[in-house]
């Protein structure tokens, strides 16, 4: 995909999400091991109209529509009331990703609608402009991380979390990031909105 064909696309998908073509939510969930051992699932709800080219590459990886994607990643960074850090599909190290976009490569960040003004939302993770790939972050902090307003799109939220993984995955990390169990995606995929209690 060349620059002229991403931005065609890139308004396309805007375009029928003003349109009322795109659903306004979409749902993943991930099943999460710790040390090998099931933590629990977190379902998230993904802002679909809002970020269509965002929440589609994670609902592609979610699901390995493209041959690779989630399933087996690890969170590879915490820093316990900050964020909880993944998504490194590529070398598990931070430093690496993928996306279904450009052959692999990154992709620009396609808005900012959303803040990063409360506990648990998902975002994408970047090295700097266009960057964006396959990692990402749930934020762990009540409060503002308005520093990272303009610079990571936030795509989407956790929308349940019974068995408080997300804490679990908070309490395993340092204030140099570092996360002292393994924490992997042992399954993932998209899912049906759930139904109301």
């Amino acid at each position: 995909m060349s620059w002229v064909q991403w931005t065609n696309y890139l308004r396309d998908r805007q375009a029928a999400a003003q349109r009322g073509e795109i659903p306004q939510y979409a749902y993943v969930y991930f099943d999460i091991g710790i040390d090998g051992e099931p933590a629990g699932r977190i379902l998230f709800r993904l802002f679909w109209r809002d970020c269509p080219v965002t929440t589609e590459n994670f609902m592609s990886l979610a699901d390995s529509t493209q041959g690779f994607g989630y399933k087996g990643c690890n969170f590879h960074r915490v820093i316990p009331g900050y964020i909880i850090q993944g998504g490194d599909i590529a070398k598990g190290d931070g430093t690496g990703g993928r996306s279904i976009y450009f052959g692999g490569g990154a992709f620009p960040s396609e808005n900012y609608l959303h803040k990063h003004n409360q506990k648990g939302l998902l975002c994408m993770a970047t090295f700097g402009p266009d960057t964006a790939q396959s990692q990402f972050y749930i934020t762990m902090r009540d409060h503002t991380l308005t520093h990272l307003d303009k610079k990571d799109v936030v795509f989407g939220k956790v929308l349940e979390d019974p068995d408080d993984v997300c804490q679990k995955i908070n309490d395993l990390g340092d204030v140099a990031g570092k996360v002292h169990k393994d924490v992997r995606i042992i399954a993932c995929g998209t899912t049906t909105a759930p139904k109301p209690t």
